[in-house]
C-alpha cells in the first residue's frame, strides 16, 4: 500500500500495526557470532592467572590488555577449553540434630546465647559440662533461646 502512494501513517492506522517495527524496519547485517579473534589471548591469560575465574579474566583483558571482550565470551571460551576455576565456598556442615534439643529430664540441657571465651570453656571442662555450638547461618539451632530472649524483652523489659 505504501508503494501505491498511501502514507505510512494511514497504512499503519488502517492495519493497526506499529510503524516503527513493521513499516520502517530494515534488516541490518549482523556480525558473526563465531568471531574468535581473542580466544588465544583469553587462554594465555588463563595460563598466566590460573586462580582467576571468568569475571576476573574478562576484567584483566579489558583493563590491563585493552581488549574489547565480553564476560560471556570469556566464559564460553573457558568452558570450551576446560579452564573454569571451581569455586571454593566453604559451607558449614549442618547436623540435623542441632535444630531440635531434647532432654530426658529437667536440668539436663541448658541453652544460652553468649560469646565463648577460653576461660568460660575451661570452666565448663572442669565442671564436666559438654559445650556444643550451633552451626553458622543455621537459625534453627538457636531457636529456643532466641525465642526466650524475645519473650523476656517483650514481657519483662
Amino acid at each position: 500500500m505504501v508503494m501505491q502512494g498511501f502514507t505510512v501513517t494511514l497504512v499503519a492506522a488502517t492495519l493497526e500495526i506499529s510503524r516503527s517495527s513493521s513499516l520502517y524496519y530494515q534488516k541490518q547485517p549482523r556480525g558473526s557470532r563465531a568471531d574468535r579473534q581473542y580466544d588465544e589471548q583469553i587462554v594465555v591469560t588463563c595460563g598466566e592467572k590460573p586462580a582467576y575465574g571468568y569475571r576476573l579474566v574478562a576484567w584483566w583483558l579489558q583493563r590491563k590488555e585493552n581488549l574489547p571482550v565480553n564476560r560471556k565470551r570469556v566464559l564460553r571460551v573457558m568452558r570450551e577449553r576446560g579452564l573454569l576455576v571451581r569455586s571454593r565456598r566453604l559451607r558449614a556442615r549442618r547436623k540435623k540434630e542441632w535444630g531440635r534439643v531434647e532432654a530426658a529430664e529437667a536440668n539436663q540441657i541448658w541453652e544460652s546465647d553468649m560469646f565463648t571465651s577460653s576461660r568460660f570453656l575451661e570452666t565448663l571442662g572442669r565442671l564436666g559440662i559438654t559445650h556444643r555450638r550451633t552451626a553458622y547461618h543455621h537459625p534453627e539451632g538457636n531457636s529456643y533461646i532466641k525465642r526466650f530472649h524475645r519473650s523476656l524483652k517483650e514481657e519483662e523489659v
